[in-house]
């Protein structure tokens, strides 16, 4: 059944922390960029860079929320695949570390300090290609981390190439990692908006509810005919689709007015208020980027932040720091 309705830099890092500081209602935040092409340094040779944000996201008393930025400091790396690299696209708390993933390069960094730490390697597809692995989102169910892509098959020419794209990894608490292929999976969800192939969704939030069980997909684009680089620009969604464990009881939400440019990277439930979300949305079009914040209530159907403009930068992940 489905429902449609509407609706050094490290001590500077834990120095500035004191001046956020903790509140039931005021919660710290972290936000990472992924710039592409201009995540590679023209200063200096073999380096790739990504941009770490933090602030905090407060809650007024009437229930709506306001944001203010602290501080942001560049983030170093020298690993890249095919001259491309520390392009971060979600960031997630998990088993002690806070997780970064380079789209790129399949390596997931702990970023707890100024100098981010190779935890993970991640393969394509059912992880036995020499090619890294396109993460695009990360959430954690029953204690075990769950890294997607972006859930449509990969083609040239308006041909399937291959379905690495919709594989999803499983990452245990002991280092271990399997692969699951979501092909099935994602072509319910794309079924609800009438997208599978040749149309499609960009997947690049998606989440796991514990208090409801539910699978949370907020697709960043949702198209019903075939994939045009230049028309993709304005191809952002403002849905919300949910399915059950069993990826059946669909429901199809609405997040506002619908703005073609803008789509979303990342969200996350917020810290016990498991009704609310907070969003990172993202716009690219003709060359030129921005990233935008908001909260809603996905039950009630509410607007409690505005989309609000954060800057200039691509932020592709958010998180709620400790």
């Amino acid at each position: 059944m489905i429902t449609i309705f509407s609706v050094s830099v490290t001590k500077r890092i834990y120095e500035n922390e004191k001046l956020i500081g903790k509140s039931l209602d005021s919660y710290k935040i972290g936000i990472i960029t992924d710039l592409d092409l201009k995540s590679k340094l023209q200063t200096q040779k073999h380096t790739w860079v990504s941009y770490y944000n933090r602030g905090r996201l407060k809650r007024n008393l009437n229930g709506t929320y306001s944001v203010n930025w602290d501080f942001e400091i560049p983030l170093y790396g020298y690993l890249s695949e095919f001259d491309r690299g520390m392009e971060l696209s979600e960031l997630i708390n998990w088993n002690g570390m806070l997780l970064a993933f380079d789209d790129r390069t399949g390596i997931a960094y702990d970023i707890r300090t100024d100098q981010p730490m190779p935890k993970y390697f991640l393969t394509t597809g059912a992880g036995n290609k020499p090619k890294s692995f396109k993460s695009e989102w990360a959430t954690i169910k029953d204690d075990v981390l769950y890294v997607g892509s972006l859930g449509k098959e990969f083609t040239e020419d308006g041909e399937i190439v291959d379905y690495d794209h919709c594989y999803v990894k499983k990452i245990f608490k002991n280092g271990e990692i399997e692969h699951e292929d979501w092909t099935d999976k994602y072509n319910i969800i794309r079924a609800a908006t009438n997208s599978r192939y040749p149309g499609y969704q960009i997947q690049e939030a998606v989440g796991w509810s514990a208090k409801y069980n539910r699978w949370y997909f907020i697709p960043r684009r949702v198209s019903q005919g075939p994939y045009d680089e230049q028309k993709d620009e304005l191809r952002g969604s403002n849905k919300i689709i949910s399915v059950n464990s069993k990826f059946q009881d669909l429901h199809i939400q609405e997040i506002g007015e619908r703005d073609p440019k803008k789509g979303c990277s990342s969200f996350k439930f917020i810290p016990g208020r498991p009704d609310e979300m907070v969003l990172l949305k993202t716009i690219e079009v003709n060359g030129k980027s921005s990233s935008y914040i908001s909260v809603i209530n996905y039950i009630e159907n509410k607007i409690l932040l505005p989309d609000t403009l954060i800057n200039s930068k691509k932020y592709e992940g958010i998180e709620f720091l400790d």
